[in-house]
């Protein structure tokens, strides 16, 4: 059975974008929800919701609450203060993908003091055979490690 679209709502503040997702049945058991710098989604079985950010959020910071009901909602705190007008990015879909990739791959920036684990993000690093290839570098103690995906 293919995903269904819910609807939703948004507003926003100089510092926040909330939206609320429509998912009957929904419970904090059953919701994933992923969020990067551009890119948001939302996993409910049946429901799936992705969003193509118009601006930059603070994907760290952000957070989601299932309600009573199967109200979801997404606190996307922005990275910078303003109004964006618009909630989406409208662009064509070979470049959108790109877009959300990218935002995808800095979501995997984590600093985990405790384990002394640090990975930042690398979009591309040149293989030296004329290609380019993505990961991720990552420190843990003294040691770097290239993770490719």
């Amino acid at each position: 059975m293919a995903p269904i679209s819910p609807s939703y709502v948004w507003e926003e503040t100089e510092t926040t974008v909330i939206v609320t997702a429509t998912c009957r049945g929904a419970t904090s058991a059953s919701t994933d929800a992923f969020s990067s710098p551009h890119y948001v989604s939302v996993n409910s079985a049946p429901f799936f919701l992705e969003l193509d950010l118009h601006g930059r959020i603070d994907s760290i910071a952000s957070s989601t609450a299932v309600r009573r009901g199967g109200e979801i909602e997404l606190r996307l705190p922005k990275a910078q203060p303003g109004l964006w007008g618009r909630l989406l990015i409208e662009l064509p879909k070979p470049e959108r993908l790109r877009r959300r990739a990218e935002s995808r791959a800095a979501r995997f920036r984590i600093f985990w003091h405790r384990a002394h684990l640090v990975i930042c993000t690398a979009t591309s690093y040149p293989s030296g055979r004329g290609q380019q290839c993505s990961g991720v570098l990552a420190i843990c103690g003294a040691r770097w490690f290239w993770v490719a995906f």
